[in-house]
């Protein structure tokens, strides 16, 4: 019975595929296709075609960056929810998606909202070395700054080590310290370094 009908829905498939089928044409053409009096063919621009969609899409540019913005916002706020959830409820794993989701719409914020100015602002060669420089000193002298905040907590590390004699002070005093000098010396370093080698 199953093989019976299984043929007779194939067959009856097959016919309804390959069966003429009649169609009509309406006598009006299509707003993209020329128009033709008398025997001659006016041209047509292709703007009635794709100017429509170019303009519907630069009319959404503005709108969907707002809502990109207010999207990139609402995960943000999500993951500030998520991290308090997490220290609550002490849950590592909840912490780490937290600072994960938190760190990466901050920076695609950065980047939503720098590079525009970035692109609109080079012109040249000369914009780009301008700004690569620019780049290579602000991030040297976010290293000095961390440096030298560093060596500070490095110290207060050290004075509570001094009031309470706790050995783990000691040994996060000196393992910061030696991280700052050394990431201070390296920001100083190596930019002047790397363009001489």
């Amino acid at each position: 019975m199953r093989n019976l009908l299984f043929i007779s829905s194939a067959v009856t498939f097959l016919l309804t595929l390959f069966s003429p089928l009649m169609v009509k044409a309406t006598q009006a053409p299509l707003p993209f296709m020329p128009k033709k009096h008398e025997g001659q063919i006016e041209e047509v621009s292709s703007d009635s075609l794709f100017g429509g969609i170019s303009d519907a899409l630069a009319s959404l540019i503005g709108p969907a960056y707002s809502w990109g913005i207010i999207i990139i916002t609402g995960i943000f706020v999500v993951g500030t929810l998520v991290m308090i959830m997490s220290v609550l409820f002490k849950n590592g794993q909840w912490q780490k998606f937290a600072q994960g989701t938190m760190f990466i719409s901050f920076v695609v914020m950065l980047l939503l909202r720098g590079l525009p100015i970035l692109i609109l602002s080079i012109r040249n060669a000369n914009d780009i070395d301008v700004l690569l420089r620019d780049g290579l000193l602000s991030l040297s002298y976010a290293a000095i700054f961390l440096g030298i905040i560093s060596i500070s907590v490095s110290l207060l590390f050290r004075l509570g080590y001094k009031l309470i004699e706790h050995p783990e002070f000691h040994r996060w005093s000196k393992n910061l310290i030696s991280v700052s000098v050394l990431m201070m010396i390296l920001a100083i370093a190596i930019p002047i370094l790397f363009p001489i080698i």
